[in-house]
């Protein structure tokens, strides 16, 4: 395909208007708190826009239209289920990070545990997440070049010999290349401040561009009630395709098990507020902005963001027959070439240049987070004269973990196995990343032995031949859970608990809930703050979030009186939500005495 003038000029335009953006944000740079939290100054629209954004990725709707075209729009319950994760983070984690006041995630370890345990601990979590951001910018790389593939008919990758040597290299590299270095540009010079607010722009942009698209195939398709029509008699295909949930009557054993390990277990393991989440509340005002913001953002990553990408991949299977063998992920790519005309090209294209600037940067950006100020910081240089040296040294950081990333993309062929192969490293540490704040026994050893056999397994596992395929990774997932548990919770009642006085300073900071019951009961101390509010919240903003999903989707299946049911009780749900986040706020007089008490300390 031959894009036109029009095309380009929308194309290296909106580049040159992101770069140009981000970099107007430069001159705020004077301190690591600007570079990496934005002076925690923002607010919740700006903060949630930015999570958003960050998670649009050219990668997800190409997953996404993978999902559908292996087993219908219910295998995209892999992803939604970060509502029950994200509401989470509102209602138990989001005011407990911003009284944390720390720079990163990691950071929080050695405000939670003491000794060189802790910061052991510390080191090993921060290279693991900087391990974690590169695979995420790889899939993103990858993404790139398999749309950059199906547009202009080329393969995907070029293969040369040197010798005895084999080279594999993709045919998109300086498409690519060129993009890495428009992200790199901006979150290089301009930090968190850039990064964020040239996300407020990318969302806008991507959003529009995948609107356009899937406008165009459903009046292609008159209608909902023709797309339903088409795709159901489309060969090969099954009624099943337009389901929500699977089918327990009809589906087989694997499916379901599937369906309750996604819904019951997958996202236990970021309900606590990691990576980018925890950094844009870092970098809000207040706690109050914090959870506003995880809530604006996980609404349009759950809802907004859906419909389009699932419509253009229901239609694929109208237009491109299922073939064994085929990579499903080309399937968004391919209807783009079929359906947009010179000019309507370009803005679809820049739609995927704003999705892969957002999470390229904000990515880049938390990871030199993590080289910085939790390695270099606390072990090469804890105090520098100047100050600016760390923002200087944080831009050459940055500069690093981008050619990282590049070398793992080479490793990569499934952006959806690469999804799973970072759920099951993460999966074992989980519930002791939730714990560490609830229960004042766990140490620094808990979540060591956690993350290493969470590890271990997620990199043995697939050499059992049973264990293996794809279809196996539910069955993976919760083999690797459940023994991390039982190792972190036997180390835990095995080892000493936290130096007391240094746990009863965490507990003044951040005063969280659960079993603190040898602090919480000591003469004039501070209550840990009542849960029950929260379960009622976390329950309601869930099913809220859910109901404007499946509102948004029968009314684009043409299932339109159901749908409005759906958008009429999300209306209402959205009232309950808010009103339920403002009543969990701490009160003044429990600030007053943390104050107080902390001062004495």
């Amino acid at each position: 395909m031959q894009l036109t003038l029009i095309d380009w000029s929308i194309i290296i335009g909106y580049c040159v208007v992101s770069v140009l953006f981000g970099l107007w944000f430069s001159y705020r740079n004077k301190t690591k708190e600007d570079f990496f939290v934005a002076g925690r100054k923002l607010n919740w629209f700006v903060a949630g826009t930015s999570i958003v954004a960050t998670y649009l990725a050219t990668d997800t709707p190409l997953v996404v239209s993978g999902f559908i075209r292996r087993a219908g729009i219910y295998e995209n319950w892999f992803w939604w289920t970060m509502a029950l994760s994200g509401m989470f983070t509102v209602f138990f984690f989001a005011r407990l990070w911003n009284r944390a006041g720390v720079l990163t995630d990691v950071e929080f370890i050695e405000l939670r545990y003491h000794g060189k345990a802790a910061l052991m601990l510390r080191i090993f979590n921060a290279f693991l997440r900087i391990f974690g951001i590169c695979i995420c910018c790889g899939w993103v790389i990858l993404a790139v070049g398999k749309i950059v593939s199906a547009i202009f008919n080329i393969p995907s990758t070029v293969t040369f010999s040197i010798s005895t040597f084999t080279f594999s290299i993709y045919s998109s590299v300086l498409i690519y290349g060129i993009l890495l270095v428009l992200a790199l540009s901006y979150t290089m010079f301009a930090g968190a401040w850039g990064v964020v607010m040239a996300d407020v722009l990318h969302f806008f942009a991507a959003m529009v561009g995948f609107i356009v698209l899937a406008v165009i195939v459903l009046y292609e398709n008159r209608g909902p009630g023709g797309l339903v029509k088409n795709v159901a008699n489309a060969p090969g295909v099954s009624p099943a395709v337009f389901d929500f949930f699977p089918n327990f009557k009809t589906a087989g054993l694997l499916a379901i098990f599937t369906f309750f390990v996604y819904i019951g277990l997958l996202w236990w393991w970021s309900a606590a507020g990691l990576g980018i989440v925890a950094q844009r509340m870092f970098a809000c005002k207040n706690g109050k902005h914090a959870g506003l913001a995880a809530i604006w953002g996980f609404f349009c990553i759950i809802v907004l963001r859906s419909w389009p990408w699932i419509i253009v991949g229901l239609a694929s299977l109208i237009y491109f027959p299922l073939i064994p063998g085929e990579d499903p992920e080309l399937a968004y790519p391919k209807m783009m070439v079929k359906f947009l005309p010179g000019g309507l090209m370009g803005i679809v294209l820049a739609a995927f240049i704003a999705a892969f600037l957002s999470t390229i940067a904000a990515n880049l950006n938390l990871a030199a987070a993590y080289l910085v100020n939790d390695f270099y910081i606390r072990i090469i240089c804890p105090n520098a004269r100047n100050k600016k040296h760390y923002v200087f040294v944080s831009r050459i950081a940055t500069v690093l973990v981008l050619i990282i990333a590049v070398i793992v993309t080479w490793q990569m062929t499934s952006i959806a196995g690469a999804w799973k192969y970072l759920a099951e490293v993460y999966a074992g540490a989980g519930f002791v990343v939730l714990f560490r704040w609830f229960w004042w026994r766990i140490n620094a050893w808990s979540e060591i032995s956690a993350m290493a056999a969470s590890f271990i397994l997620a990199n043995t596992l697939k050499f059992i031949p049973s264990l293996a395929p794809d279809e196996m990774f539910p069955l993976r997932y919760v083999i690797i859970v459940a023994v991390s548990s039982v190792i972190w919770i036997i180390v835990t009642l095995i080892t000493k608990p936290v130096n007391l006085q240094h746990l009863e300073k965490f507990y003044l900071k951040v005063l969280p809930g659960g079993w603190w019951k040898p602090f919480a009961d000591k003469p004039n101390m501070p209550k840990c703050e009542k849960v029950s509010a929260n379960w009622f919240g976390w329950i309601i903003s869930v099913l809220t979030i859910y109901l404007g999903l499946f509102g948004v989707g029968y009314i684009c299946l043409a299932r339109y009186a159901i749908g409005g049911i759906c958008l009429a009780l999300f209306g209402l749900g959205t009232y309950v939500t808010i009103s339920a986040i403002a009543k969990i706020s701490i009160d003044k007089q429990a600030v007053v005495e943390i104050s107080e008490l902390s001062i004495k300390k």
